[in-house]
């Protein structure tokens, strides 16, 4: 594991000593980790705000996932955990541990893939199996059309508007009478009821923008002369997701066939 590891370190110390001109300075410089690791892990996880699962609704199923391959491949559930939890208590003491107001946890976004594949297992592990079999397909369902509902929201309305809209009186007087912000004055007002309260997070300040016909126009407005660009990207990406997931079906499909109707994770699902 650190063939990959220590080349990664050299080349960022490479690129601060270019950048900076010592190895030893950063961009955050200034940062530290001085975030109650409590506030941290509550923000990132549970906090109707900012939580991971929020914005990633998928990942609630990936959780089963990733308990199921410590059962029948424990090496790849420790490789997982591994791969998650020391990063989630690294950034959850991070001062910036929120990420700005980005949509999200960013700091938490490269094990969004991990928390997929686990939910895919959730599949493989209920296959054949009477009654799981459909329920995980359903409850799988119907988390992709929250995290598709979700991702939409995210590119529909510019990341940055809500929270101008939170952090400007004379706007947020428009949503909630104005008590969206408790206590404006007290230091964080604004970050706080962004990062921690239902009707001041993210997710449902954009419903509130589209609701009262006040946000800005995305993607639809590309910036500049470059519309065509813009929108040949965005069907680019649509076409890709599709075939993947065909392809993604067909595997699963020849496996089945190869393997037989039995369950072959080596889980056993109670009925």
């Amino acid at each position: 594991m650190a063939i990959p590891v220590l080349p990664s370190l050299a080349f960022l110390a490479w690129y601060n000593r270019l950048r900076f001109g010592s190895v030893f300075v950063f961009s955050y410089n200034g940062q530290g980790f001085h975030t109650p690791i409590g506030r941290g892990l509550e923000g990132m996880l549970v906090s109707p705000g900012k939580s991971f699962f929020v914005f990633n609704s998928i990942a609630l199923l990936g959780l089963v996932g990733i308990v199921l391959f410590t059962i029948r491949d424990r090496p790849v559930g420790v490789l997982f955990l591994l791969l998650i939890v020391p990063r989630i208590l690294f950034f959850s003491k991070w001062d910036s541990w929120d990420g700005g107001v980005s949509w999200g946890p960013r700091f938490l976004d490269p094990v969004v893939a991990l928390f997929a594949i686990a939910a895919v297992e959730v599949l493989v592990a209920t296959r054949g199996v009477r009654r799981w079999d459909f329920l995980a397909r359903l409850v799988f369902g119907l988390l992709a059309l929250l995290s598709l509902g979700v991702s939409f929201l995210s590119v529909r309305v510019p990341y940055e508007q809500w929270f101008d809209t939170l952090s400007t009186p004379a706007l947020r007087a428009h949503y909630d009478g104005g008590h969206l912000v408790p206590d404006p004055k007290a230091p964080g007002a604004v970050s706080n009821a962004f990062d921690f309260t239902l009707q001041g997070g993210h997710l449902m300040g954009n419903i509130d923008l589209l609701e009262n016909g006040t946000a800005n126009m995305a993607p639809w407005s590309f910036q500049g002369d470059r519309q065509a660009e813009g929108w040949l990207l965005l069907l680019a990406g649509v076409v890709l997701t599709v075939v993947a997931a065909g392809v993604a079906l067909r595997s699963d499909t020849w496996q089945t066939r190869q393997e037989g109707p039995e369950n072959v994770s080596g889980v056993t699902v109670p009925l």
